[in-house]
């Protein structure tokens, strides 16, 4: 009977230790979450903050067209690479 007395009183103590545990991992899980949306967020928040811009001047006709880049002339021996190819 003495035994299960202080299986049940050891029970009680692991229960607030078990919760402390869980909290903390709640804790930790939740900072990590906040500091890696706080990190990509800024960097997603700038990158679409560009595009409204360009894309609002675009709408109001003051775009200007990217400067083409020109290429020196080839030979016949000389091969294309791919994004050549493709104007943007």
């Amino acid at each position: 009977m003495i035994l299960a007395r202080e299986s049940v009183s050891g029970q009680r103590q692991a229960k607030p230790a078990r919760v402390l545990g869980s909290a903390l991992a709640v804790g930790a899980w939740l900072l990590a979450a906040l500091v890696v949306q706080s990190t990509v967020g800024a960097d997603l928040a700038h990158s679409v903050h560009d595009d409204e811009e360009r894309l609002e001047l675009h709408i109001r006709g003051r775009h200007e067209p990217p400067a083409n880049v020109a290429t020196p002339p080839r030979t016949n021996e000389e091969s294309i690479d791919p994004w050549e190819l493709v104007s943007v």
